[in-house]
């Protein structure tokens, strides 16, 4: 049980550190106009590879496309797709003028906002010279296939936010010099530490809820992650083992801990990064493997002391004389004596 205890108790922190580091990771994606550059990437190869031919088709077959006019035509397009209507230029430079605060683009784009924009583009507009049946195909063809890029899209940027996510979650092991290593000893010297951590479990779990909001988790779990009783941060706390630059001179090769530090955070980092959600479940299946091991080792109240040996020769010897006795009475029709030591019925 102290085994699953110190998991537990360790996944919890994990918990708690990942739910940190992916409000980090979210805030850095949110200043940083990461969803708008992908966007405006995505509908570049969009227009170029869907738009583009469709274009030219309607245009005409004779219709000459020189490569000005196809650059002026894309970026007048992909302007018109991912401006952000809300956007006002700054009257004067300084902070307003950044990207990230006055987000000149767009970050998503749904397909009914895709066809309302692509109206009001030039492409849209040479689209809208055809006859009714094949604009109506035209249009359907080019939403299915802008739902198909924009679904690879989605995946990309998945795996672009998972590398942004562990880069993060490693700078915060190393910001906050977390030390997974160090965290286990300390919890397995100190039974107080574990059940302090455990006894936090629902709280945690509370906070810890993939549905809620990031921010709301990182402002929940900031007082949290303080009152752990585990050695974090730079400082420690006591009783903890002593950090690696804190020890004597001659009792250490410099070179040899520092290695160890370095190895010990990075990796405190990648379990940091592999998010909230799966340490989320950890912290679900390691609790339910540990209520359950918990039931097959507690003793029951009826098994307390030395259980009484029963006497083998006594239920025997009874057992016989109640089935001679039914016997008896059934085969004459004789009530059974109600007394033990009544005579038998004479026969």
């Amino acid at each position: 049980m102290l085994i699953l205890d110190i998991v537990l108790a360790l996944a919890l922190v994990m918990a708690a550190f990942s739910t940190v580091s992916s409000g980090l990771t979210e805030l850095v994606l949110r200043l940083w106009p990461t969803r708008a550059g992908h966007l405006r990437s995505t509908m570049r190869n969009f227009i170029a590879e869907v738009l583009l031919p469709n274009y030219i088709e309607v245009k005409g077959g004779g219709y000459v496309f020189s490569v000005e006019d196809e650059k002026a035509v894309s970026d007048n397009v992909l302007y018109q797709l991912t401006k952000n209507p809300n956007h006002k230029p700054a009257e004067s430079p300084g902070l307003l003028s950044m990207p990230f605060v006055t987000r000149q683009y767009i970050d998503e784009l749904s397909t009914e906002a895709f066809i309302e924009r692509l109206a009001k583009s030039v492409i849209g507009k040479a689209f809208a010279l055809e006859a009714d049946d094949a604009r109506a195909k035209r249009i359907s063809a080019i939403s299915l296939s802008y739902e198909r890029f924009m679904a690879a899209s989605a995946e990309l940027y998945r795996k672009t936010a998972n590398t942004v996510a562990i880069g993060v979650a490693i700078a915060f092991a190393f910001g906050s010099n977390i030390q997974f290593l160090e965290i286990v000893d300390h919890l397995r010297g100190n039974p107080e530490a574990i059940a302090e951590v455990i006894a936090s479990d629902d709280q945690l779990l509370n906070t810890l809820d993939p549905d809620d909001d990031y921010e709301a988790k990182v402002q929940a779990l900031s007082g949290t992650i303080d009152d752990l009783p585990l050695p974090l941060g730079w400082g420690g706390v006591s009783g903890a083992p002593v950090p690696v630059w804190q020890q004597p001179e001659e009792s250490t090769d410099g070179t040899k801990f520092w290695f160890r530090w370095l190895i010990e955070v990075l990796a405190s980092g990648l379990l940091i990064g592999l998010g909230a959600p799966f340490w989320y479940r950890a912290v679900k299946n390691i609790s339910q493997v540990r209520f359950i091991a918990g039931s097959l080792v507690r003793t029951s109240p009826e098994s307390v002391g030395e259980p009484s040996q029963p006497n083998h020769s006594e239920n025997i010897e009874e057992r016989a004389t109640n089935q001679t006795r039914l016997f008896d009475a059934l085969s004459d029709n004789t009530p059974p004596p109600l007394v033990d030591d009544a005579p038998p019925p004479a026969g």
